[in-house]
């Protein structure tokens, strides 16, 4: 009987440093090779609009906005701020975040 008694916890000990190995040598396979970078884009009318990248750069999106005619009854600021989010999107940023008028954007680049 008293053999039986020890068993159960020590299988239970077992089984929770098993789990806790487990998930430690998991955390350290995820952890990744490759840095996350961000870029805000700020909306400041059609004139003002910028980008402003991980580095510090910043580019205002007037000069690409100047060819494009927006459509009839289209609202302004959702028009031009989708054409920029996808023109980032094709440089590997996706969707991060927003807020009022700054939407963030984030990709992953190799170390």
């Amino acid at each position: 009987m008293k053999t039986r008694s020890f068993l159960i916890p020590a299988l239970a000990l077992a089984f929770c440093l098993g789990a806790m190995f487990t998930s430690r040598s998991q955390e350290a396979a995820v952890q990744p090779s490759a840095r996350v970078e961000y870029v805000t884009l700020r909306w400041d009318g059609r004139d003002n609009t910028h980008v402003v990248y991980a580095d510090g750069k910043v580019e205002f999106l007037r000069e690409q906005f100047a060819g494009i005619r927006r459509p009839p009854k289209s609202g302004e600021r959702a028009y031009y701020l989708t054409l920029a989010m996808n023109a980032l999107a094709a440089k590997g940023y996706s969707f991060s975040g927003r807020t009022d008028d700054v939407i963030v954007m984030r990709r992953t680049v190799a170390k």
